[in-house]
């Protein structure tokens, strides 16, 4: 059977693109098979599960993340029929089928394989007696991807928690390259639990695997446990490797649980003939699970253990470098002023000039350029990054921001909607979603998200506090007050602490409004965002109008230094626009809105931009103008009673226009945005998130 540059080869078993073959795993070549013999005929859902797995009971998730898989190698050939089923679209484009139907696997060929399951289970046993412990022979059909959960290593010596959590890292990122697996990075596991089998479940993945950590002298030494959750599959061993070369250990550590999992797919070693010594290695590592953490105080110690790896007269790492420039791109998100984001730029360059740490370097180019506001070289860079390590999850997620950020919204919420597939339960995955649909107008979409986020992780601070914000976009103001209490209850952050101060300040407390504003200020104070949020609440009270003219000054000055980094930045543009407005400079202020709007002028209605071009004209005393933006970013998605809460839009009240959009029920239409949707002037990190 050919269509385009593919043949499909049912004696082989094999899918042929160009005469090469492509990797499909036997379940895959089987559905292929099956819609192609029945071009532009629909095959139902059920039909599918029934032909493909007659003797398992599967959810339709199983038939999707399949689905998918096949997508990724052909493209789109395959048409979703919204609940009904599938449909092969690609004879449109001269399909030539052979008059034989679809044969069945030779008796010959699963007869080698099960000798080959055979064989392995042999070996394993034998290598497992050795050691004193025990892999018990699976019975159950093996599925078609394996979920894998790998927790922090721990440290056995005090101050090596940072090289533990960097092997962990390297081990997640090894094991994510091999097709057929999906790896929940150690960041999302529960650090500390002492069942490691309930935490498995918790993060919905068949297996999890855990590590010890030891430094003695130059050597390392790696005690892992790999445990199965499934009761009806009871396997729990473990594996001693050590070694003076880090990078030979993990790939040693990841072949290990590859063959245990029987993945077959080969991985290729990451070599950097900079990083040869094991004093290098190790503090390389070392720098990696320091900026694991993403606290400043680790970034800078990392910094400087990185620094010294690349000083001069010493052999230039690509790896390093790519680490080097991360570390300022962090430095940068945590508000570190826009130099930071040009010396990652440095870094990157750098680093480019290099052979080796591709993947590695092409991430953090694209990154940089997203945070530029160069989407489409953001999405090129993170493509060839993710060629590279497929199904990474954190290029992934940034990927679908880059989408995002560039108008291409489908391909955005394919994305997403892939990152759930293969990591149904990574609390950080749904959050992710929550954002997109949040800043696309889809505030119930957004809501539920975020509320799947919050299940698979209730301890999480952001998550509480996003979806308040959600909520407050929504309307509703004592709902996301209660979950940001919870927020704060859980970890005292600048986030939780603007929009609860944002909340107060709906609700008239301006007091405590700007009580919290200043605390979050004090948290973060080179964020122009939270400057202007305190400047609002002190503009609210009486007699200190003074105070909040200073406060808008310094918000002016950092959000200048903002736009100077990234011109193309409309959010940061409008934010400025109002801070002038409100420190009376109504020229400077449409001069600054009128370039935020045409930077944007090619997308859908961005409803935060417009909220400020509201604010902008209102301030200015343009009433009209003022209800006609907020007319628009209700049709985006925000709430009219966000509108009719705010006091800086209170002269707008008698304005028969503003009164009967009061009434309007909130639309559900999609927009586009640049950033995640806070309600304005309350997030004193959206700008980075």
């Amino acid at each position: 059977m050919r269509f385009d540059r593919f043949e499909i080869d049912s004696r082989q078993r094999v899918l042929l693109r160009d005469g090469k073959i492509v990797r499909l795993t036997p379940k895959a070549f089987d559905l292929l098979e099956l819609l192609v013999s029945r071009a532009n005929e629909v095959v139902p859902k059920s039909e599918l599960v029934e032909r493909l797995w007659p003797d398992t009971v599967v959810s339709d998730a199983s038939l999707s993340k399949l689905v998918f898989i096949v997508r990724k190698e052909l493209g789109g050939y395959i048409e979703t029929i919204p609940k009904r089923g599938y449909r092969f679209i690609g004879v449109r484009q001269a399909l030539s089928l052979s008059d034989q139907a679809p044969q069945a696997p030779r008796q010959a060929e699963s007869l080698s394989y099960t000798m080959l399951i055979g064989g392995v289970t042999a070996l394993l046993i034998i290598a497992t007696a050795s050691a004193g412990f025990l892999w018990r022979s699976r019975t159950a059909t093996r599925p078609e991807r394996t979920y894998l959960a790998v927790m922090p290593f721990t440290a056995i010596t005090r101050g090596d928690e940072p090289l533990a959590r960097g092997i962990s890292e390297f081990v997640t990122a090894r094991l994510s390259t091999i097709r057929g697996v999906s790896v929940m990075p150690s960041m999302i596991a529960v650090e500390g639990a002492v069942d490691s089998r309930k935490v498995a479940r918790q993060l919905g993945t068949g297996f999890i695997l855990d590590g010890t950590v030891q430094r003695t002298g130059d050597r390392i030494g790696i005690a892992c446990q790999l445990v199965s959750v499934d009761d009806k599959l009871p396997i729990r061993t473990s594996f001693v490797l050590a070694s003076p070369d880090i990078f030979e250990l993990e790939e040693r550590v990841a072949g290990k649980v590859a063959n245990l999992l029987e993945l077959t797919e080969s991985m290729g070693r990451s070599a950097d003939k900079a990083l040869t010594t094991p004093e290098r290695q190790q503090a390389y590592v070392r720098a990696v699970g320091l900026l694991s953490a993403k606290e400043l105080r680790d970034i800078d110690e990392a910094i400087a253990i990185l620094e010294r790896l690349s000083a001069p007269g010493v052999p230039r790492s690509p790896l390093v470098l790519a680490a080097l420039g991360r570390a300022h791109l962090l430095r940068f998100h945590l508000n570190e002023g826009p130099h930071e984001l040009e010396a990652a730029e440095r870094y990157a360059v750098q680093a480019s000039a290099l052979e080796g740490g591709r993947a590695h370097v092409h991430a953090l180019r694209g990154a940089i350029a997203r945070e530029r506001g160069d989407s489409k070289t953001a999405v090129s860079e993170l493509q060839t990054a993710l060629a590279l390590e497929p199904d990474a999850n954190d290029v992934l997620l940034e990927l679908a921001s880059a989408y995002k950020a560039a108008g291409m919204l489908p391909k955005a919420q394919e994305t997403y909607e892939h990152v759930i597939e293969i990591h149904p339960m990574c609390a950080l995955c749904f959050h992710s979603f929550g954002q997109f649909y949040s800043t696309t107008g889809r505030l119930d979409d957004a809501a539920a998200m975020h509320r799947k986020a919050i299940a698979l992780d209730p301890d999480s601070a952001k998550f509480q506090s996003d979806l308040a914000v959600v909520l407050m976009l929504g309307g509703s103001f004592h709902e996301a007050a209660s979950l940001l209490d919870k927020a704060l209850a859980i970890t005292r952050n600048n986030e939780a602490l603007s929009n609860l101060g944002y909340c107060e300040y709906l609700d008239g407390d301006f007091e405590s409004a700007a009580k919290h504003f200043a605390e979050a200020r004090d948290r973060v104070p080179n964020d122009y965002l939270a400057w202007g949020n305190l400047g609002d609440a002190l503009r609210a009270l009486p007699d200190r109008r003074r105070d909040a003219d200073e406060a808008f000054g310094k918000a002016l000055a950092l959000a200048r230094e903002e736009v100077r980094a990234n011109p193309n930045a409309m959010r940061i543009r409008a934010n400025l626009a109002e801070y002038l407005a409100k420190h009376g400079d109504a020229a400077a202020a449409d001069r600054e809105l009128a370039a935020a709007l045409a930077t944007g002028s090619s997308q859908p209605d961005y409803p935060d931009i417009l909220f400020s071009a509201a604010a902008v004209n209102a301030a200015n005393g343009r009433k009209t103008e003022a209800v006609g933006f907020l007319q628009r970013a209700a049709k985006a998605g925000m709430s009219p009673a966000l509108f009719t809460a705010d006091p800086q839009f209170s002269a707008l009240r008698s304005e028969p226009a503003f009164r009967a959009m009061r009434g309007t029920p909130r639309a559900h239409t999609p927009a586009a945005s640049d950033a995640p949707h806070p309600p304005p002037a309350a997030d004193a990190t959206a700008a980075r998130s």
